[in-house]
């Protein structure tokens, strides 16, 4: 039988081992030890973790974001990276499947609900005013009708961005990531009106 070798990313190979297709795991599992391939995305809270995931730099990113012509762009850019780390390789179908969406609300820091100051996360000033960034989750059935599980709200899912596999990953990115997910969403509307603080 003859043997040929392949290169493959440390990135396309956790995408293998996750798709439920046990060829690619196996050959996933000749590149990469499981350690290196399962992703524990409570260990992911910063953007250190983030590119030590991708097995890259700071300034790899960097290199890229400067590049890039918009602060949205930019901010969209990072927490798509943040978003795809914390599903280990996994994405999102179009027609299928539950997608869970990080989100963010927020409230004039002193006129947030006392069952939601628990959940607070960030605080930004707008217009001289200081307001609360608080996490939650939108749950969607493939990229249909989702509803916001704050309690807070009702919206179409397609008002979400960055799909996550589990409703325990999106809270932890709205929780650990929510000033990126804000700017991702405000950025380009709002430009330099807001200041996180």
């Amino acid at each position: 039988m003859d043997k040929r070798n392949v290169t493959v990313t440390l990135d396309k190979a956790r995408e293998w081992y996750n798709s439920g297709n046990a060829t690619l795991k196996e050959v996933a599992l000749q590149a990469f030890t499981e350690d290196e391939l399962n992703v524990n995305y409570v260990n992911i809270k910063n953007m250190k973790d983030v590119v030590d995931f991708f097995g890259i730099t700071i300034m790899d990113v960097m290199g890229i974001v400067k590049r890039l012509p918009s602060k949205h762009l930019k901010a969209v850019y990072g927490t798509d990276l943040i978003c795809k780390a914390l599903n280990g390789g996994w994405e999102p179908s179009l027609v299928e499947g539950n997608v869970y969406y990080p989100w963010v609300k927020f409230y004039p820091h002193d006129k947030v609900p006392s069952d939601r100051k628990k959940d607070i996360t960030d605080y930004f000033m707008y217009e001289g005013k200081k307001y609360a960034l608080v996490s939650g989750v939108y749950y969607s059935c493939g990229f249909g009708l989702g509803s916001y599980s704050g309690g807070d709200s009702y919206c179409n899912a397609h008002a979400g961005f960055f799909g996550c596999k589990s409703r325990e990953i999106a809270l932890h990115m709205s929780k650990y990531f929510a000033k990126e997910i804000f700017l991702a969403c405000y950025e380009e509307k709002l430009g330099n009106k807001v200041k996180m603080v």
